[in-house]
């Protein structure tokens, strides 16, 4: 909310969600959840459920107007404000800098096709950290890089709504992936016991049986969707495989020397997104497979996207990136599902789906601890229902409801599960 209010410059997606065609439901964001007013009611709700922990994104352009330049006082005095709430009511902040908001002035300037964004970039976290960085302790520096290159400069799904195919998102995912280096050694510069992590969307795959060549097809799989968006930050550079069937012509000119150093930086622990796993079908093309149909008995989620989801696959998501990066401690960073739940006649929302979701998949992340992998902690998506991106306020992700009119809050039989799950830590499911 608040997009305009305070001195906050327009943003990429304030640009994308006013024209007309581009969010499904021909909404925008000005308003959403109205955190930006709400935040102290919103903070005693999450005290409430028993949360110990929330996650939120620093707007760019909030703190800087044009991206680079004049710092606006009010952003960073608003952020000190909520995380100031959280902590007076015991919760940990958990802060991410980038999450797709980039200031439509630097978008202007080429955005994340211009690798002058990774120094505006650095500038920015520099004054964000030393802002806030007595009173935040986790930081992550991009949300979901994957997500945000495929389907805002590949495909033109979310915004900039750009078309340029598999060379232009890799060239906007390799500044991100450099934005994720400079971030987190200025994190550790300016923040005492810093803890530093990714925020990558992280799915789990499989194939349907008699697959030719399965094992080697999942392999390539996760090359090309997960290890090439973690190794940089882990590893510093691309999977091997990977980068050689990359590009085509050059397309790689954006590659600097030294680059896989610049990549690589002090990080704490694996932040990780997951929702739904994914059946694959080979097929005969540079990513060499296809989205393929889920066995029948793969619930889905009870809305348009329809799309499968399999606790199981959120287990095995866990031992995959245990198995590539050994020793290092996790934090799922999102998790949850989506469905059109809403408040009936009896002023209650029911949303029994998500319920059953939230205990098996927190059970499959039981499992895991049990099994021996260090899992530090679980963020749930979403504390409440808000602007989703491309569809606007059609999807709904909330263990609270949000009516979008009055923006009155209602807590979900999701929400007061979640209560239970979180006030035990989990003992109780």
């Amino acid at each position: 909310g608040a997009w305009n209010e305070d001195g906050k410059g327009p943003s990429l997606w304030d640009v994308y969600g006013h024209t007309p065609g581009k969010i499904k439901d021909g909404s925008n964001a000005d308003v959403a959840c109205d955190q930006y007013h709400l935040y102290a009611q919103d903070v005693a709700l999450m005290k409430q459920l028993g949360f110990n922990a929330y996650r939120f994104s620093l707007s760019w352009p909030r703190i800087l107007p044009e991206g680079k330049g004049a710092v606006n006082q009010k952003g960073l005095d608003y952020y000190r404000r909520l995380v100031d709430c959280l902590r007076e009511n015991g919760i940990e902040p958990v802060a991410t800098l980038y999450h797709w908001d980039l200031p439509d002035a630097l978008h202007q300037a080429g955005g994340l096709l211009n690798r002058k964004i990774v120094d505006w970039f650095e500038d920015y976290t520099r004054i964000a950290v030393k802002a806030l960085g007595d009173r935040v302790q986790y930081w992550i520096p991009v949300n979901e890089p994957n997500v945000h290159t495929e389907l805002g400069y590949c495909h033109g799904w979310h915004a900039p709504g750009a078309v340029g195919g598999r060379s232009t998102s890799l060239q906007a995912n390799h500044h991100l992936m450099l934005f994720h280096g400079a971030a987190s050694r200025v994190v550790h510069e300016c923040v005492r016991n810093p803890m530093v992590g990714t925020g990558v969307n992280v799915a789990a795959f499989y194939t349907a049986p008699g697959t030719p060549d399965a094992e080697r097809l999942l392999q390539r799989i996760d090359e090309d969707q997960t290890w090439w968006y973690l190794d940089p930050a882990f590893k510093g550079g691309y999977p091997e495989e990977a980068l050689k069937l990359a590009y085509d012509n050059g397309d790689d000119f954006f590659r600097k020397p030294g680059d896989d150093d610049l990549m690589k930086a002090p990080t704490e622990f694996i932040g990780f997104n997951h929702y739904f796993s994914i059946w694959a079908e080979p097929r005969d093309s540079y990513q060499g497979w296809n989205y393929g149909t889920a066995p029948a008995e793969i619930e889905r989620c009870d809305n348009a996207w329809k799309v499968p989801y399999h606790p199981s696959g959120f287990y095995d998501c866990f031992k995959k990136l245990a198995d590539r990066y050994p020793g290092l401690p996790m934090i799922v960073t999102e998790n949850g599902l989506m469905n059109d739940a809403t408040v009936g006649a009896d002023g209650q929302c029911h949303d029994p789906q998500r319920v059953r979701y939230l205990k098996d998949f927190i059970g499959a992340m039981r499992r895991a601890v049990a099994g021996g992998i260090d899992v530090r902690g679980y963020l749930l998506w979403s504390f409440m229902d808000n602007f989703e991106w491309a569809d606007g306020y059609a999807s709904r992700f909330g263990i609270v409801h949000t009516d979008f009119t009055t923006l009155k809050r209602t807590v979900k039989d999701s929400g007061r599960y979640y209560a239970t799950v979180a006030r035990s830590n989990g003992a109780e499911l």
